[in-house]
């Protein structure tokens, strides 16, 4: 690995106004301390009690090293206590060393920074993977350098430290950390590859997302590396190989992995991929954080949320609380058929509805009652014939009751083509 990676110009603190500035920053805060260090010590029983947890700190006793570090949190130190606290993170006991490195990144300040860094160049494992993630955890960028020399360690374990501190520490312009990454994920122990795919979803760069494919794709890879590898590659944002990625991991053999594909599909939100997801919903694979199906239903939901191309979406109704139960929210969902509804007892069978004959227009009634039937011509009459008025007398009209017509059982004949008027009466 290149010894001499840099961080990038932009956020590197080489201005000689920036490095004045952080002078002055640790002279205030030792000052600030010295106050309250000497303000503590005027307390009743201060000074024994911090004497006590002094020789706690160098106890043969793992136990008493551990709840001293522990003890000292929150509390005014000087620097001797700060340096006894930075011997503690070559500790053999990792519970030892953990709380030691927590307290110092709960004191802050530019001299526990200090002591971290000073620990990060030296050569022990343990105090190596202690620094790097305090160090991770105090956001100080100026470690990614020597983070990624890291990288390339003997050690399993600091590999991984490494790998997970440049995940909270990089940023997805930073190509040298991603290279690190991508590298790392090709590790011969199977947690240095886990903690690198994690590390690259952090990060974010597009440039993750082949690499993260082929650890996912890989049928021989552990399967904690698979499910970090579909746990980043959701959150790379829409990638179109990405979506496609997880929407191949809907069928893999590990359950978790089918959930982490269902989880991320929701967050992207593609509305092409609820048919994949819909034949899972009957998935109850219990991977201890909730079931496959429900992760499955809630991604619909979030995808349906976020197309307004699709209906609106649906509203959450949690089903823990009895207010609905499972099986009705997949039916609200159009997951599984509706339940048909029992038909009403005195339902009547709908009538078949016949068309109208074509109504006539009325003519007046002859002598003996019989209406003359209606002339209907499928020609325009010519119009120089003119009509002769008939010498017919109309009858007087007759009050006769109403019949009831009965529908005809066939449609009247249509008439014959080529019928012409005839003129005379």
């Amino acid at each position: 690995m290149n010894t001499t990676a840099t961080i990038p110009a932009s956020r590197q603190a080489g201005s000689a106004w920036q490095r004045l500035a952080r002078r002055l920053q640790g002279w205030q805060e030792k000052v600030l301390r010295g106050l309250r260090y000497t303000r503590f010590q005027w307390q009743p029983e201060a000074r024994a009690w911090l004497r006590q947890q002094r020789m706690a700190l160098a106890s043969p006793s793992p136990h008493q090293r551990w709840q001293a570090a522990a003890a000292l949190r929150d509390v005014p130190l000087s620097g001797h206590d700060l340096t006894a606290l930075g011997d503690l993170l070559l500790d053999a006991e990792p519970f030892v060393r953990w709380e030691a490195a927590m307290t110092l990144k709960d004191v802050g300040g530019q001299a526990a920074i200090g002591i971290l860094q000073q620990t990060l160049a030296g050569d022990s494992p343990v105090g190596l993977a202690a620094a790097a993630e305090s160090l991770a955890e105090l956001g100080e960028v100026t470690a990614i350098p020597r983070l990624i020399e890291l990288t390339q360690h003997d050690d399993p374990g600091v590999r991984a430290s490494a790998s997970a501190a440049l995940g909270r520490l990089a940023q997805a312009q930073d190509d040298e950390v991603i290279q690190a990454l991508i590298t790392a994920l090709k590790d011969a122990i199977p947690g240095v590859r886990q903690v690198a795919a994690q590390a690259l979803g952090r990060v974010g760069s597009p440039l993750a997302v082949a690499p993260l494919i082929a650890a996912l794709r890989r049928r021989d890879e552990f399967r904690l590396v698979r499910r970090a590898a579909t746990w980043s590659l959701s959150k790379l944002g829409p990638d179109p190989l990405a979506v496609e990625a997880l929407s191949e991991a809907l069928t893999d053999r590990d359950g978790e992995v089918r959930q982490l594909a269902a989880q991320g599909l929701g967050q992207i939100g593609h509305a092409r991929v609820i048919s994949l997801l819909r034949p899972l919903v009957e998935d109850w694979h219990d991977t201890g954080r909730g079931t496959v199906a429900m992760a499955v239903i809630k991604a619909i939901q979030e995808i349906e949320a976020r197309n307004a191309e699709l209906r609106p979406p649906t509203p959450e109704a949690p089903i823990e609380h009895g207010e609905e139960s499972l099986s009705e929210r997949k039916q609200r969902l159009g997951l599984a058929p509706a339940t048909p509804e029992p038909a009403p007892a005195a339902a009547a069978e709908p009538s078949r509805v016949e068309t109208p004959a074509p109504a006539t227009p009325p003519t007046p009634e002859a002598d003996d009652g019989a209406a003359e039937p209606a002339i209907v011509t499928t020609e325009p009459v010519a119009a120089t014939a003119p009509k002769r008025p008939s010498t017919r007398k109309a009858a007087p009209k007759r009050e006769r009751a109403p019949r009831k017509r009965k529908a005809p059982d066939a449609e009247p004949p249509a008439p014959a083509e080529g019928l012409e008027l005839n003129d005379e009466a």
